[in-house]
């Protein structure tokens, strides 16, 4: 069935301001008021290290994020598997990309195009979050990512989908590599600046969406 999810989206009207703009009055400024990227941490505990603004970004998908990305770099499809939305992925696999990629197929496509740009077999040195969106009227992307959403939930008879969704972001990402086996952390060689990806917290649960 042909779902029109990108012009649904395109009814949405940008009524509320970004987070970069939220908060200039002129005047002193709460920590809670700045804008995304004013209290940065980077969390070197993680299998691959991950900057983010601690305001923003849950600890738990912090971890989610680093996950994903070792789960590519180690070409890990259980561990990929595991971190990706159901409701997105399933429909993902069965409908999309039925009888065409399998689960393996894809993380190597992605982990494939990262070694493509860096020249060579790589480990990620730090994930760097540089930019997130969390409401409707932020983005495009993200409200048709939402209605999609809503309707994969309607037409599995899923009537508490807007309850139970507690969150959606979109993140971008500055992703660093370095020499496989180098051991190298922190800012090192950046690739890809503002890799996208989705953020999910369902069921006080984090899962995460790659398109």
């Amino acid at each position: 069935m042909k779902r029109k999810f990108i012009a649904l989206a395109g009814a949405l009207l940008m009524m509320l301001c970004p987070l970069t703009a939220c908060g200039d009055n002129g005047g002193d400024v709460s920590e809670a008021d700045l804008p995304y990227g004013a209290t940065l941490i980077s969390s070197s505990d993680l299998p691959v290290q991950v900057r983010y603004d601690h305001r923003f970004v849950e600890e738990p998908l912090a971890k989610q994020i680093s996950a994903f990305y070792h789960a590519v770099q180690e070409q890990d499809t259980a561990a990929y598997s595991k971190l990706l939305f159901p409701l997105y992925h399933n429909y993902e696999m069965d409908v999309v990309y039925k009888d065409r990629y399998t689960e393996a197929d894809m993380l190597k496509m992605i982990h494939d195009s990262y070694e493509e740009d860096f020249g060579k077999e790589f480990d990620f040195s730090l994930i760097d979050v540089v930019s997130l969106t969390v409401r409707d009227g932020q983005s495009t992307v993200r409200d048709a990512l939402n209605l999609m959403l809503q309707q994969l939930a309607a037409d599995e008879g899923d009537k508490n989908f807007v309850n139970d969704l507690q969150a959606l972001y979109e993140l971008s990402n500055d992703c660093y590599l370095c020499d496989r086996g180098s051991g190298k952390t922190g800012d090192t060689v950046s690739v890809t600046k503002g890799s996208q990806l989705f953020a999910a917290k369902y069921k006080n649960q984090w899962y995460l969406i790659y398109t």
